[in-house]
Order: structure tokens, then sequence, then C-alpha cells
């Protein structure tokens, strides 16, 4: 690095902010650029950095993902500073703002890294800084695993880049890699499924295509480029969705358990994976060789969307034998500002002092009972008692909500559905709670102690990121939580973390009793919403799914009438990110006075050309629509990759 790009920071509050700000995107509802917005406090004392608060904003605007952009700035600045009132702070109070230009433009962005994008290398440094002392006095290999580049503060380019690094003693070299979320974007877009589904369905049935089949693609997969990779692993896909005959000749172990197009994508998914575990193995083959990396003394740091594939992580560990893991618990998008501060403060603080000390820096919240109990749904409030406890999990599931959120796209054990996992019809219970699948599986939550007296080759995984085999004299005894290959998705807590100490302690009483150290854990939220942030959220969805137990803060708050409930306990989201109806109209009608429609103008903004047409004349409104028109009866869908080669030919 180059220490000219060093500028003084002083001390003081620090604001990373991973936004979007675009007025067609909000009126129209469009994706643009960016998903899973998040914003981080931060406050710096000499070379001391401190993350005070993380707020991701699908828990504060109620929409899922939050990929909605701000109407303009000022909309943007009021969600801000609404939720540094916590801190009685405003946006004038911080001594520099980062990550979103349209907010603040304090520094440039990658400085020297101009060979890299700025996305990939916040991705990098949200999980390779967790712990400076393992920076600077220990070694890592990072790689960032994420889909595209950031368009918001990265130029657009021809194909996704990615980056990685090793870590010696603080001295950071940075290279060219390759990322297996591609082949998962592919998979979401040809089964219409989120990548979490396409995962665990991939696990769930016993269908598999004869390898054979697989031997003749792998290769050319695995050598081909981004674009070449895509449409290869497209025309698999969709040769095993489109032809019964045909896939009923290529597989073994037929699943009669599921339908026949579950288990095509079955199927096609158990390649997807195989497929992304060696692309991972090739490229860190490639850096140990070339960098002469001894994984014995070097963590594993693994950054990017694709680093939520548990399966994967395990792998990587058990194959290499790294010293340990490195990442955050909000390893896609939603670590963006935890990555962007990190890279920032590394950029220009000759040695910084920082540790992310557990998952628990989002919002807490004080519980007013008064309301509910005067409409007749609350009928008794006690203290949580661990004997208590113990029989409403047997009994469950119930509804855990205990001090500070949890951030990350999983609950850990902050915003959760608790259970019992000795028996399998918990599993089913909670499933349709939440109306998943009856195949998808449900989490433990494990004593760290005995995480290897329950698991094959296990270790310590505080953020749920690691699966790990069952061993095979325990699988009887916790079925709930048991995929069908006898694996399990964990999460380990300890005695030492004391923003973990209820939840550690009501698994020990479990456990105590049982003789079984783990609970079912799935996340507060129901189909299509995000995790439950504020108590009310919690009471709303036990009133609505008929729950009667419901733990707040460590208080135990017995429910009734569920039948008479009529969304009493609903409130209004904590931020705003839509106008009001009449404003939205009436901005509509200004912005867009020739009426293009939606389609149009949500396929120009993936193409990064919806700039270049001004919507207020009428004639290159019309050109817009003529030429989207004409792209989608040549291609017949998008690529995001490349968009924009087509494009010039028109």
């Amino acid at each position: 690095m180059n220490c000219n790009e060093k500028k003084e920071l002083k001390d003081g509050y620090y604001l990373s902010v991973y936004i979007c700000v675009n007025k067609i995107g909000n009126l129209y509802h469009i994706f643009h650029n960016r998903h899973d917005y998040n914003i981080s406090l931060w406050k710096k004392e000499n070379d001391n950095i401190e993350l005070i608060h993380y707020w991701e904003l699908e828990r504060q605007s109620r929409i899922k993902h939050n990929e909605l952009p701000f109407y303009d700035v000022e909309m943007a600045k009021t969600a801000i500073n609404k939720l540094l009132e916590t801190y009685r702070l405003t946006l004038d109070d911080m001594v520099e703002v980062w990550g979103s230009p349209v907010i603040a433009e304090s520094r440039d962005y990658k400085g020297n890294n101009t060979d890299y994008t700025y996305h990939g290398l916040c991705h990098l440094f949200s999980s390779v800084m967790l712990d400076s002392k393992i920076f600077y006095e220990g070694n890592v290999l990072g790689l960032a695993v994420d889909l595209r580049a950031d368009y918001e503060t990265d130029a657009y380019r021809e194909g996704p880049e990615y980056v990685g690094c090793v870590v010696k003693k603080g001295n950071i070299e940075y290279f060219n890699t390759e990322s297996p979320a591609q082949l998962w974007a592919v998979a979401k877009r040809l089964f219409r499924m989120e990548e979490g589904t396409l995962m665990a369905l991939a696990n769930a049935s016993t269908t598999e295509l004869v390898k054979s089949y697989v031997d003749d693609i792998e290769n050319e997969l695995l050598t081909s480029d981004v674009k070449e990779k895509l449409g290869i692993l497209g025309i698999l896909c969709q040769d095993i969705m489109q032809d019964d005959e045909h896939f009923f000749a290529h597989i073994k172990n037929y699943d009669d358990r599921f339908t026949v197009e579950e288990n095509k994508v079955s199927a096609a998914m158990k390649e997807v994976q195989k497929l992304s575990i060696k692309i991972m193995c090739r490229q860190i083959d490639r850096v140990i060789k070339k960098y002469q990396v001894k994984p014995e003394d070097t963590y594993l740091s693994i950054s990017g969307g694709f680093g939520l594939n548990c399966p994967t992580n395990s792998y990587l560990m058990n194959k290499y034998h790294f010293k340990g893991f490195l990442s955050c618990p909000c390893i896609n998008d939603s670590g963006q500002s935890l990555g962007i501060a990190l890279y920032m403060f590394y950029r220009n603080i000759d040695r910084m002092n920082f540790c992310f000390k557990h998952a628990f820096y989002g919002d807490k919240f004080d519980f007013d009972s008064t309301y509910l109990k005067e409409k007749g749904f609350i009928e008794k409030i006690s203290k949580l008692d661990m004997e208590q406890i113990v029989d409403d999990l047997i009994d469950g599931p119930i509804v855990w909500f205990d001090s500070r959120a949890e951030i990350g796209p999983r609950a850990l054990g902050h915003r959760s559905l608790l259970g019992d996992p000795r028996n399998l019809n918990m599993k089913k219970q909670l499933n349709k709670v939440k109306k998943r699948q009856w195949w998808r599986p449900v989490a433990p939550i494990v004593l760290e102690e005995y995480v290897n007296e329950w698991f094959e080759d296990a270790y310590a995984s505080p953020f749920m990121l690691h699966t790990f085999q069952i061993k095979k004299d325990k699988r009887e005894q916790v079925k709930a939580i048991a995929h069908d290959d006898g694996s399990s998705r964990i999460q380990t807590v300890s005695c030492t973390n004391e923003e973990e100490k209820r939840i550690y302690n009501i698994i020990s009483a479990f456990f105590e009793r049982t003789g079984v150290p783990i609970i079912c854990n799935t996340s507060l939220n129901d189909k299509g919403e995000p995790i439950v942030n504020r108590p009310e959220e919690a009471l709303h969805f036990a009133l609505k799914k008929g729950i009667n137990v419901v733990y707040i803060n460590g208080q135990r708050v017995f429910l009734k009438n569920h039948k008479h409930y009529n969304d009493e306990a609903v409130v209004e989201p904590i931020i705003k990110v839509r106008l009001d109806e009449d404003k939205e109209k009436e901005c509509e009608k200004e912005l867009n006075p020739y009426q293009v429609s939606r389609e149009i103008l949500a396929y120009a903004h993936y193409a990064v050309i919806y700039e270049d047409y001004n919507l207020k004349n009428e004639e290159e409104a019309s050109k817009l629509t003529k030429v989207v028109q004409r792209m989608f009866k040549i291609n017949g869908y998008y690529n995001p990759f490349d968009l924009e080669d087509k494009w010039k030919n028109y």
C-alpha cells in the first residue's frame, strides 16, 4: 500500500452508508445497483476503532432485502438522522461519511487499488479485518466471492471482477480471483428459487445425475470464461428441466418423496455445488502455491454472498486444515458498510485496533405491554424461569426476542423461533409456521464445548456459516435438525460471550433436563418478510401464528385470544422509503410524462443506461422503449453480465 494516500483521521464519529438514491427506481420499485442496504456507526479514539451500531435497513423499513432506493437525498438524510437519534447524533456530527457519494463525497474510494472493484475490496475487508491483531500479526488468505460489482462506486465493466488477498503480518497482496456465485445466479433465474432454497433442495433429495453425464461438461465449465460458463450451465439446467425422458435416462436414486420438478432441481443443484467447490479449491491451490501459504498457519477468510454456502466453507476448512475461519455474520451485501469503514480506516491509520466481538450490533428496544394488555391479548407476564422455559421448548415452538438484534441474514439467538430438536414434528411445525417447504432444514444452536461430541470434524461456528455431519450414534436424538444426508448447519454459543449469556443458560438447562446440548433455531420472520426487529413485531407474529409463549428481554409473555386478533400490534416502519400515494402520482407525472412502462425502465436500469435517455423528451422516451423491445425480441431475457456489449449494437 502506498503511504502517500493516507490522510489523518480526526477522532470522533464516522458513518458508513450503503444505500442508493434514485427517483425513478423509487417510484417504480426498481432495483438499482445495490440491495440489502445497511448503515454503520463508528467511533475513533486515537488508533482504536469501535463499531457502535449496525442498521440493516430491511429491519427498519420492513421491506425484505431493502433494495428500494430512496427517492431523493433529502429522504435519505431524514431516514439516517432518524436512526442516529438513538445516540442523539445527526449527520452533522459525523467527522466523515463514506460509501454513498450522493450523501457525502469525503474521499476517493479505491485509492491505489484501481485494478479491483471497490465493492470487492470492501467485501474483502469486511472479513479479513475482523480482528486487527490477526491481520497485523498473523496470516490470512482472503477471498471475496460475490456476484458482481456495485455500479454506484465502480464504473460498469464488461464482466464482474473479484478480488482475493494474502496477508502476512500486515503486508497485503491482492490478486484477481473467480466466484461460483455466477453459477448460483443462473440457477436462481432459471429455477425461480432463492439460493438458500436451492442449496437446501440439493441436499434434501437422493436424486443425482450419473457421473458420466457430469464428466462431459465438467472440464468445459471449469476452464471456460464467465460468459461461456453461464451459457453452458444454463443449457444444462434447461436440458434437465425440459426433457423428462432425457432426465430419467441420466439419473440414479430417484426420490419419490419429491415431485419430478423438485427431483430435477435437486439433481442440477448437486452438480452446481460440486462445481462450486471445484472452483474454490482450484483458486486456493493456486494461491497456496504462488504465495507459499501454509494453511495450518493461516486463517481462511470468505466474504461475499457465496460465503453463505455453509457446506463449501466446511469442506475447505477440513480439506486444507486452515488455522481458523474469519467471516462476519453479514457476509453478503448486508455487510458492505462494515467493509467500507474497515477498508477506509485501514487505508488511513498506520495500525488500527479493532475487534468484531459478536453479532449483536443491531437495534435494542424496551417492551411496553400496556396496550396489548388493555386489548386483552396478554394473559400473564412473568420472569424467565429455567424450568419453565425448558417445558416451553418441549411444548414449542416459542418466540424468542432478546436485547440487541443480531446482524446478517441469519437468526443467531436474539430474534428466533426456538424448539425441541429431539422431535421431528418440531421441524414440521416450524416449517408450517414459516410457510416453508416441508423439506427445508431447521438449524441448531449448540453449546460450543459439546460440538465435537455431537458433530464430525467440527469447530466453533458462531455465525452459522458451517455445516457438519451429525455423529451417527447421535442422529436419532436430534431428528429435527438433521438434513437427509445427516448433516446440519450449526451455530455455536460460548459461555465466554456476554451477549449470548441468556441463550447459553437456556440451552444448558435444556441439556441438564434432556441430555441434549442443542435446541432448534430458525429466524423469526414470515415468508417474504425481514426478521423481526421490535417487540411489537414479535407479538404480532405470535398472535398471527397462534403461538402462546413469547419471551421478550428476559420476560415470559403468555398470550391469549389469538382468534380475535386483528393486527393490533402492528406498528409503522421506523424509517420511510416510500412517498405518500398522492406525492408519488405527482412525481410520476413530472418525471415520466410519456408513461414509459415499468418493464422498459427496469430493463434500462439493469443495463445501466437509464441515464442516457431523457424521459421528459418524447422522442427519447419513445426511442428507449423501441430499443428495449428489440432487445427482448432478440435475446428473450437479460443477462446482467453482457448487456453493455449487446446494447452497443442497437
